[in-house]
């Protein structure tokens, strides 16, 4: 079968000075029993100590920290869900900081045609960092015939991903 995206969905939340933000993403339709499911979450603070809270049953698969000078700290995490039951939400996804102000990003896609089971082949190694050319980092050699090569950006400008 072939790799199809079927859908995507974002969304966003600024703390407006709490400390911590949360967001739930809503599908535009429910997803498709056994279909995999992936997020980019982008997080913006003014302090590096934040921290993920994301639904039951994501999976991490990496996380970058682009931006590591204050007052500005960015990071993008990449999660997915092998398998998945269907659902019309993510459910909750949270961003706690010791920061006075906080932005969480999530964006969603689900596929269809991708592995059940032990679907994550490689990941980067590496420090991305910033950069007008920024780099993929080193990902070693794909070990299946179909691969679908999942990007996530993340910026700090006025909160805007």
């Amino acid at each position: 079968m072939a790799i199809a995206r079927v859908q995507s969905a974002s969304s966003s939340a600024n703390s407006g000075g709490g400390g911590g933000s949360s967001v739930s993403v809503t599908w535009g339709a429910a997803t498709t029993t056994g279909n995999h499911l992936v997020a980019v979450v982008c997080t913006s603070s003014d302090t590096s100590a934040n921290s993920i809270g994301a639904p039951a049953g994501w999976t991490q698969a990496k996380r970058i920290q682009i931006l590591a000078t204050s007052p500005n700290f960015c990071d993008v995490y990449i999660y997915y869900r092998e398998n998945a039951a269907s659902q019309s939400s993510t459910g909750s996804w949270s961003v706690s900081s010791g920061s006075a102000d906080s932005v969480i990003c999530v964006a969603v896609a689900e596929y269809s045609g991708l592995a059940t089971a032990s679907s994550l082949d490689q990941a980067p190694t590496g420090v991305i960092g910033t950069s007008t050319s920024p780099a993929s980092g080193t990902t070693g050699t794909t070990s299946t015939a179909d691969e679908l090569l999942i990007v996530g950006l993340g910026s700090d400008v006025s909160g805007v991903y």
